[in-house]
């Protein structure tokens, strides 16, 4: 559960007024038989593997162009498992970015957060499937807030806890709700993924890590 409330107010595109927001805040308390991942891949439509391709391909290219200078590798429908006492638990992004890459990624059928040499992704992604939509935007949420996530900033883009999806990001929008030209890169999240989290999560006191 959050430290202190959230309150949002989405900016429309069609006007220079704010639309009020309703905020939902529930305690999420650990569902280890729900966090348990499917054996085998889960069946997705074309148009879900054609956009989690495109994504692969782009990043990939990216890590060739700089992998003399970081170790960087792409890897997708990874599981990532954090919980040592419930090994079965974890996520699988559709696509996610590894720095550093462990010796032997090409061999992985899992990370493990736990054993010797192994990071967290830098940057998960997960294609929302117009079959499991209340998986991306249900209980992998509610994951990431069990974890203590307060917000997530990657690309102009704002979430915040309780809300149903990204809104703007302010600092990357004018007055007339039209993207600014010329914006830092880094001040607009576009170079990183910015995560927020409260210092009970921060801690691993949550009940997530209960």
């Amino acid at each position: 559960m959050l430290d202190s409330p959230m309150h949002a107010t989405l900016a429309t595109r069609m006007s220079e007024q704010s639309v009020a927001a309703v905020s939902v805040r529930y305690a999420v308390r650990p569902a280890l038989d729900a966090w348990v991942l499917p054996e085998g891949k889960v069946p997705e439509a074309t148009a879900h593997y054609m956009a989690v391709y495109r994504i692969f391909g782009l990043l990939l290219a990216w890590s060739e162009r700089i992998r003399g200078e970081r170790s960087v590798r792409i890897a997708a429908d990874l599981a990532i498992r954090w919980l040592k006492e419930h090994p079965r638990t974890g996520a699988d992004p559709d696509v996610c970015v590894i720095e550093p890459a462990p010796p032997d990624f090409d061999d992985l059928k899992s990370l493990k957060l736990w054993e010797p040499g192994r990071a967290p992704p830098r940057l998960a992604i997960e294609v929302v499937s117009s079959s499991l939509p209340h998986k991306d935007y249900g209980s992998i949420q509610e994951r990431y807030a069990a974890m203590g996530v307060e917000e997530l900033i990657w690309d102009c883009s704002y979430w915040g806890a309780g809300m149903a999806d990204f809104k703007p990001y302010g600092y990357c929008y004018g007055r007339s709700g039209k993207l600014r030209k010329h914006i830092n890169a880094t001040a607009a999240h576009r170079d990183h993924l910015h995560i927020g989290m409260t210092k009970r999560g921060a801690a691993a006191k949550t009940t997530f890590w209960n």
